[in-house]
């Protein structure tokens, strides 16, 4: 009786089995999305907004942050994206923030509001979709130090700043929960179901 081992199956040349994607690599930014009350797209942002700075909470008094009524966030807009190659150089634990407003649309004329320390520019920041303020942007003339363009003052709407009011965003986890925002809800006199609006 001779005992040999049983030969195994010839392998195909190439694998036909089905593999599943490989997981995300661990220092990769979470993408946090938020959208207009009509459910428009507005901004994408690896920094949630109740981790982002807002108005009037601990700004230098010379600062236009400083005795702001609207506790907006403070939404900075990064030039450009980082690179695979500026993240891994820069080797630090936080991942850097990166937003991009969607469907933000600026108006072309500011808006001059009267404050207790004066007046201030403001370029209304809207929906795309629904034309609802959502924001805004400030002028460069409200900013101390602001760079000069050649002899003159450098004017116009800051753009590598976006101030966000609350209220006026759903994040999309909440809207895809069946959640609604607070003025949404109030203006059809459904007070039960309200979702927390950032």
């Amino acid at each position: 009786m001779s005992t040999t081992a049983a030969a195994a199956p010839p392998q195909p040349a190439h694998d036909t089995t089905t593999t599943t994607p490989a997981p995300a690599p661990a220092d990769t930014a979470q993408i946090h999305t938020y959208h207009c009350l009509c459910t428009q797209l507005l901004l994408a942002s690896t920094t949630p907004l109740a981790l982002i700075p807002r108005r009037g909470a601990s700004a230098s008094a010379s600062s236009p942050e400083a005795s702001s009524s609207d506790s907006a966030f403070i939404l900075p807009l990064p030039g450009s994206p980082p690179t695979t190659t500026e993240a891994d150089d820069a080797q630090t634990e936080a991942s850097p923030h990166y937003a991009l407003p969607l469907s933000l649309q600026p108006d072309r004329t500011p808006l001059v509001i009267q404050r207790p320390d004066g007046l201030e520019k403001r370029y209304c920041a809207r929906c795309a979709r629904c034309r609802v303020v959502v924001g805004y942007w400030l002028d460069w003339s409200q900013f101390a130090g602001a760079p000069a363009e050649g002899n003159k003052a450098r004017t116009g709407r800051r753009d590598n700043v976006v101030y966000l009011l609350p209220g006026g965003l759903l994040s999309t986890e909440e809207m895809a929960g069946g959640r609604r925002g607070e003025a949404e809800g109030e203006q059809e006199g459904q007070g039960q179901g309200r979702g927390k609006v950032v």
